[in-house]
């Protein structure tokens, strides 16, 4: 008998496998981020098929197989707001991000920290839609995922950047002030990661 293990998490991407199956890649509270199959999912009688969207806050439980999870069963997340991926800006905003997060979490390892980063951004984004916010949320989620995963070098001047996970008008207000720095810095990381 497997255990099934039940997490919060947002479907970072998702891509179709044999005749109906789909591999999820997903950004879990507690088992960091994982790949998984849903089986049928594709088929029109799957009662997964319209819960597990690309971005979306969901409520997942997975079982461990052999070489990769499994989708058993899947809610949507109703406590983290969605409502502003209606909005193609917001779609971008989310897509980079969470490419960012593919890119460089390396490894199934349980990371909250990276999971309440995402939560709070959807919260702040779901009350401030605007393109202009979005972009300088886009800079501070940039630098705080480079540093949480342990690329960033200590910049004293980006420190309210980084400290914890709260996002709000200040801090968004702060990283529009230093924009071109920031982007320097994060393309410079990247850079130097050759990830």
């Amino acid at each position: 008998m497997h255990h099934i293990y039940h997490t919060p998490g947002f479907i970072l991407k998702s891509v179709a496998t044999g005749e109906a199956n789909r591999q999820f890649f997903i950004l879990t509270k507690d088992l960091g981020v994982i790949r998984a199959t849903a089986q049928g999912v594709r088929l029109l009688k799957s009662k997964l098929r319209f819960k597990l969207t690309n971005f979306m806050p969901v409520k997942v439980s997975v079982v461990r197989g052999r070489e990769i999870w499994r989708v058993v069963g899947v809610e949507r997340d109703e406590e983290v707001p969605f409502n502003f991926l209606n909005d193609n800006n917001a779609k971008v905003f989310v897509a980079k991000i969470f490419s960012l997060i593919l890119r460089l979490a390396q490894g199934e390892e349980k990371n909250e920290a990276l999971y309440d980063m995402v939560r709070e951004a959807f919260i702040y984004t779901s009350k401030e839609p605007e393109s202009k916010k979005l972009e300088s949320l886009e800079l501070i989620l940039g630098l705080r995922i480079l540093k949480h995963l342990g690329y960033l070098r200590k910049i004293p001047e980006y420190c309210f950047l980084g400290e914890d996970n709260c996002v709000n008008e200040n801090i968004v207000c702060e990283a529009e002030k230093c924009r071109h720095k920031i982007i320097e810095e994060i393309n410079r990381t990247l850079q130097e990661t050759h990830l």
